[in-house]
């Protein structure tokens, strides 16, 4: 009986030491390669959180989000949009590229044109391969800034939007072209009722 016992823990220990870690290692990890896209507003508003957020963007996503073979593009919406990065990440030279890119573009317009961001950002996500996912994220630190895309030819683009809150400032995780997914999704609850 002891004998048994001995036999099961000693499978338990190399079970344990051998199969966890590399479950642990690949739920890190990810087999499907993302493209991101990082839209900054650009407009003075943002001069007072624009620290904080950078960092934030820095911590997570550039740090916990991305991983190598990844498509990153980076806008800064401001009087007009301007694509500031687009390209994948190969490396960690790639990560400290984009963060220097973040601070070191200084708000400091009138208006942020989110618009033309989120229409690229569509574009590209349109054509896109059928193996990638699109993770499309919006900093600003105004709402009044974002009423004239709200209000106008971007609001489609918003949708389909998760907001997160902080002190002087949000992101907006968009889902963009989600619009015929989320009416299949509707047809087919609908013919299963």
């Amino acid at each position: 009986m002891s004998r048994i016992i001995n036999r099961k823990r000693l499978l338990g220990f190399l079970i344990g030491a051998f199969l966890l870690p590399q479950g642990a290692q690949a739920a890190d990890s990810r087999g499907v390669p993302i493209e991101v896209n990082i839209i900054m507003d650009g407009s003075a508003v943002m001069q007072a959180a624009g620290d904080e957020a950078v960092n934030w963007v820095s911590s997570y996503v550039i740090d916990s989000l991305l991983q190598d073979g990844d498509t990153l593009r980076l806008w800064i919406a401001g009087e007009t949009a301007r694509l500031l990065f687009s390209g994948p990440i190969k490396d960690a030279a790639a990560k400290d590229e984009v963060r220097n890119l973040l601070r070191s573009a200084v708000p400091g317009s009138d208006t942020a044109d989110f618009t033309t961001a989120l229409q690229e950002a569509a574009l590209q996500d349109a054509s896109r391969s059928g193996g990638s996912i699109t993770y499309t994220l919006l900093v600003t630190a105004s709402s009044a800034g974002l009423s004239p895309t709200l209000l106008g030819a971007g609001a489609n683009y918003m949708r389909y939007s998760r907001v997160m809150e902080f002190s002087g400032w949000r992101a907006l995780v968009i889902a963009l072209n989600a619009d015929s997914r989320v009416q299949n999704a509707a047809k087919a609850y609908m013919a299963g009722l």
